[in-house]
This record gives C-alpha cells, structure tokens and sequence, in this order.
C-alpha cells in the first residue's frame, strides 16, 4: 500500500485542483450563451489555474526540503509555505504585465504597425519572453504568459494594425487548436502506452466523488456570499453551471506527468488522468443536455459573424490603424458601427453595472480608464468612462 505524506497530500491538492472547462466552452461558444455565464465559468477557471500551478510550485519549493529527519509541518512553515505562494505568484503576475505594458509601448511609439508580420512576431516573441524570464527567476512561467496574455488583450491589442490584431487572433487560435488537439491526443494515447501507472481504483472513485463534493461546497457559498454585494445576483442556474463546469483537463495533467519517479507520483498521475476522462467524457457529454434542462438563454445572434464582430470592436473603440494599405478586409460589409464613438447599448450598460459594484473595483476601472489606457494605448477616453 502506498501512503502519502502530508507534503505529498497537499501536491496532489495542488495538481487536481486545476480546472479546464475547455468541453464546456467550446459547448457554450457553439451554441452562444449569455455573456455572463460564459464569463463566469471562463474567469473562474483562469484563475483558478493560476492558484494551482502557484500552489504547485509553492509545495514543490517546500518538500525540496530535507525528508529525512522527522520535520513536523508547524505554523512557521505553513507561513513560510504561503509566503512562497503569494512571492510566486505576484512575482509572476508583475513580470507577465510588465513584460505586456512594455510592448504596448512599442506598439504604441513606434511605426511598427507599418510591418504586421513583424508586429505580430513581437506580439508572439514578447509573450514567450515572459515564460522564459518567470523560470529563470524561480517564478511561474505559465501563471506569467497567462497574465502577460490578458494584458496584452486589453492594451496591446488596441495599437496593432488592423491586419496584425486579425492576425493575431487567428495566430493564438490556431495554436490554442493544436495544444488542445495535442495535449488531449497524449492523454488518450498515456492510457495504454504509458508504464507509469499505479492503478487504485478505490482511491480513484474516492478522488472523483471528492471533486464533485468540493467543488460544490466551494461555488455555491462563494457565490451566495458575492450576491451580497453584486448586482446583478448570481442565478442559481448558472452557480449549477459553475459547479458543473469543474472539468479536469491539460493543466492537471501536465502538472501531474512532470515527475512520476516514486510509486505515490504513478498514483498521482493515475488518478489525474482518471478524473481528467471521466470529467471530459461524463460532464462534458452532459452539458449540453443540461443547458437546456436549466434553459440558459442564449444573447449572440448566430447569424452575426465572429469577423465582423472582432472588427465592429475594433473599429467601435476608435482603433489606430497605421497601415490601411496593408489591410485586405473589407470594411464596407460591416454596417451598425457609431460614426461619432456614441457607446452602444450595451456599453452604457457595462458602464451601469460597473458602477454598482464596490468601490474597490470603481476604483481601478477609473485608474485603467483615466490613466492606464490613454498612456498604453491610442484609445482616446472622455469623462463617460
């Protein structure tokens, strides 16, 4: 029988909590759900990627210690244990944003929007950098490219060239296909191939059921507790939603497969990789079903191209575009767009809706709109925002 440590207990913690809704988003993106729930769901998932693979590193950095003597887990070195977290994780968050704010400068003070192929190399180029500077510096290189990506969305992505923010976009996507294509390709292909596996079925079962259970015990609290202060509330169908949406998938894996040396680390892998097919199997093939059986209303008119729509976006915002003569889209079949930048209907009410939230996020909307975009970006801002 193999009995893991309490180090051990808390890497798989770690490992398993990494969730990767990716069936369900494909799901809600094929058939154009709410806005709202498809936020949810995605942002809750991000994050939560980011905490584990931070908490990841953080227990790893821990059980480097020496295992030979009989070292009891007090609470110094639980705090030294979260402080580890909390220096992985902003260390990585400053470097991704960092890494992000500087080439929307470049992007911004300089004519290299004249070049979208070498624009979009630097966009490519700039974001790996980040990974490659994390890891040399003993931070996360993932948990840096994932906020090094979200910042280059909202500020970088303002200053491209119309051919090169096209570009990129189709860039990432084909690269998202393709690792999502690969990784899931490997997974199946480990079931049978790979030797390193420990098979446990009883610790299996116990590891899915306890997933089901603490996801639940984790979503709906949390998302009463938001209602307090949130307005709109949360539907009761979408915290099902969340609940449901608790996939594991490639992050989990991945961390897993990274060291199967001893036999706790086979079971590890084992049972990830169980929890990882039943969930995308079972959850996944259900989701659908689902959505109807709570009948989420769909808001996206299917007939609307997502082209058209990137590019109503674009142009809607004011986009800088220095080299239209690079540019082969054509921009006389996208209609509905404000001549004057009069915000639609549904910016006046992302503005409402943000302005009933608490002060705390009040607070850095204004700095991002007064200060932040007109300084990395050519978006041009008034009072409205």
């Amino acid at each position: 029988e193999n009995y893991f440590t309490f180090s051990e207990s808390m890497l798989f913690s770690a490992i398993i909590s990494a969730t990767d809704p990716v069936t369900i988003l494909a799901i809600f993106n094929e058939i154009r759900v709410e806005h709202d729930i498809y936020a949810l769901v995605f942002g809750e998932s991000v994050i939560n990627d980011a905490v584990a693979i931070g908490l990841h590193k953080a227990v790893l950095t821990y059980m480097r210690y020496p295992q030979n003597k009989d070292v009891s887990f007090d609470g110094w070195s639980f705090a030294e244990a979260l402080l580890n977290f909390f220096s992985i994780f902003v260390g990585s968050f400053f470097v991704g944003t960092s890494v992000a704010c500087i080439t929307a400068l470049i992007t911004k003070l300089t004519k290299i929007g004249m070049f979208p192929l070498l624009e979009t190399a630097l966009i490519l180029l700039m974001s790996y950098s980040t990974f490659l500077i994390s890891e040399v510096a003993n931070w996360s290189g993932i948990v840096a490219v994932l906020f090094c990506g979200i910042s280059q969305k909202h500020y970088t992505y303002h200053n491209l060239s119309l051919a090169s923010s096209i570009r990129v976009v189709q860039l990432f996507e084909l690269f998202n296909f393709l690792a999502e294509s690969f990784i899931f390709s490997y997974i199946g292909l480990s079931v049978f191939l790979s030797v390193e596996h420990k098979w446990d079925l009883p610790f299996i079962a116990v590891v899915f059921v306890s997933l089901q259970v603490s996801r639940a015990f984790a979503i709906y609290p949390l998302c009463l507790l938001l209602n307090l202060y949130r307005d709109p509330p949360i539907p009761f169908i979408y915290m099902h939603i969340l609940t449901w949406s608790g996939l594991r998938g490639a992050m989990a894996f991945a961390l897993a497969i990274r060291n199967t040396a001893t036999e706790v680390r086979q079971v590890m892998l084992t049972a990830t990789l169980s929890s990882v097919l039943i969930s995308v199997l079972f959850q996944g093939g259900l989701t659908f079903p689902l959505i109807k059986l709570l009948k989420i209303k769909n808001n996206i008119s299917p007939e609307i191209d997502e082209l058209q729509q990137e590019s109503r976006m674009i142009i809607s915002k004011r986009h800088y575009n220095p080299s239209l003569n690079n540019d082969k889209i054509d921009l006389d079949k996208i209609d509905d767009i404000p001549k004057d930048g009069t915000p639609s209907n549904d910016d006046l009410k992302n503005r409402s809706s943000i302005q009933k939230q608490n002060k705390i996020i009040v607070f850095f909307h204004n700095v991002d709109q007064n200060y932040l975009l007109p300084f990395l970006t050519n978006i041009r801002t008034d009072h409205t925002h």
